[in-house]
């Protein structure tokens, strides 16, 4: 599978699940998480490894790309995120999510007793209210397990999304992982 496809399932998967300023990670609603893990995305077309980064907000993501190695980092759940190339210095900007969750998102946690928290994302699909995604996170802030419902143009699902993180590594996380560095082209 494409990056390429990989992130239009991921990005349509997040619009309808995240639609707003909620975090790309609601783990850190638990606790503003810092840790670095493997990462795997895996949807119904294929599957990639990723190396993540976060510190509460924040996060740096490393993989494969398009055409060679990518870098996203995301400086804030409000602010948008940088994709660039660290051998071509090539990159692009993304905008920000909009300022306010859709209306009909509800959000609930549950905790699990087991020394994680599972988050339930609900959202208005076709008239009815429907789970477009779950998520397993540690009560540190790590996440364990995310199930993001893919829709079609139509808001049926066509498949679910899994993100899971594994070989974790909790602590500070130097702050020069999550700054753009000097030298990067911006395209559009």
């Amino acid at each position: 599978m494409s990056l390429k496809a990989i992130h239009a399932i991921f990005a349509a998967g997040c619009a309808l699940a995240l639609s707003g300023p909620a975090i790309a990670n609601e783990c850190v609603r638990v606790a503003p998480g810092s840790y670095s893990a493997s990462r795997s995305i895996s949807g119904p077309d294929g599957s990639q490894q990723v190396k993540i980064y976060v510190s509460g907000g924040k996060k740096r993501e490393e993989g494969p790309g398009q055409a060679g190695p990518e870098v996203k980092i995301t400086s804030g759940p409000t602010s948008g995120t940088v994709v660039f190339n660290p051998e071509t210095k090539v990159g692009v900007r993304l905008p920000a999510p909009p300022a306010q969750r859709r209306g009909d998102i509800k959000t609930s946690s549950q905790d699990r007793g087991d020394g994680t928290v599972q988050i339930t994302i609900l959202a208005d699909v076709n008239g009815q209210q429907q789970q477009i995604s779950q998520m397993t996170c540690r009560k540190d802030g790590v996440l364990v397990e995310a199930r993001h419902t893919i829709p079609d143009e139509q808001g049926n699902s066509k498949g679910t999304l899994v993100v899971r993180d594994s070989n974790v590594v909790v602590g500070p996380q130097p702050a020069s992982l999550f700054a753009v560095p000097n030298g990067i082209k911006f395209v559009r």
